[in-house]
């Protein structure tokens, strides 16, 4: 699979939270490396692949022969500078009509930024994913048949060491499913997660890989009732600087004034 390198984003920020001027150093490179979206149907090898900031990939049997449909989309931005989002979809509907040959269907998304960061940042991650599987029942005149179906949401971030990359968080949410011709009903599984990180980045070179992907497999599936996985997604990644200090609050403002008028007036009649 190409990782081509579709933008690059420099971002300055000065450690006070005020814009920093054109010559100081930025805090954090954000570049994104990869934007992928693909699908697959087989046993026909039909392979589609798109990169970009909104991407659709299709991939689809002709018209007489019903096998199976794959699509890929995601859509990814950055706001600000130092916020990214994305959403995305990723799902198969297959029904294989062959007896003697498997098939399959696949869709992919991968999303992947790296860093480069000079000072300490804060990040934080948050998102939701909904997995959803469903496999019919099998053929009740043919005593064979076994097919799956799985979708997947991943998270993972790596730090450059000199001894090679350090994973620094993971996630790695699959839901799956399984019939066979000892199953007398469909099954449907579904399932709702919200993954959130919240760290600081130390200076150096980071990777961020984000993947959702869904998969079916089998054979002698009727093929009016096909396998389906999907997986949905949506996250946002904002970065900030480490140290740089919170705004007061209003009433924290007056209680400051406050006590500097106090203590000024103290001192005032220790002159007298």
């Amino acid at each position: 699979m190409s990782r081509s390198v579709s933008a690059a984003i420099v971002v300055a920020v000065a450690l006070s939270g005020c814009p920093a001027s054109a010559s100081a150093d930025p805090i954090i490179t954000v570049k994104v490396a990869s934007r992928i979206a693909e699908a697959l149907i087989e046993p026909q090898s039909l392979f589609t692949q798109a990169s970009g900031s909104d991407i659709l990939s299709v991939a689809a049997p002709p018209t007489v022969d019903t096998l199976g449909f794959a699509t890929a989309s995601l859509v990814s931005t950055s706001s600000e500078l130092l916020h990214w989002s994305a959403v995305g979809t990723a799902s198969v509907s297959l029904s294989p009509t062959a007896i003697s040959r498997p098939a399959g269907g696949q869709a992919e998304l991968f999303f992947q930024l790296e860093l480069a960061v000079r000072e300490p940042v804060r990040y934080e991650f948050g998102g939701m994913a909904t997995l959803f599987t469903s496999l019919p029942p099998p053929r009740t005149d043919i005593p064979v048949g076994n097919y799956r179906a799985n979708s997947r949401f991943a998270v993972s971030v790596f730090q450059e060491l000199p001894f090679g990359p350090a994973e620094v968080l993971r996630l790695n949410e699959i839901e799956e499913a399984q019939n066979d011709f000892r199953a007398s009903a469909r099954i449907d599984q579904a399932r709702t997660i919200n993954p959130t990180f919240v760290g600081v980045f130390a200076p150096g070179q980071y990777t961020v890989n984000v993947l959702s992907d869904v998969r079916t497999t089998g054979f002698n599936a009727p093929p009016a009732d096909p396998s389906i996985a999907t997986s949905s997604f949506n996250f946002r990644f904002d970065f900030a600087p480490a140290d740089a200090a919170p705004t007061p609050e209003p009433a924290s403002l007056l209680l400051l004034g406050t006590g500097i008028a106090g203590v000024w007036r103290f001192r005032s009649r220790l002159n007298v």
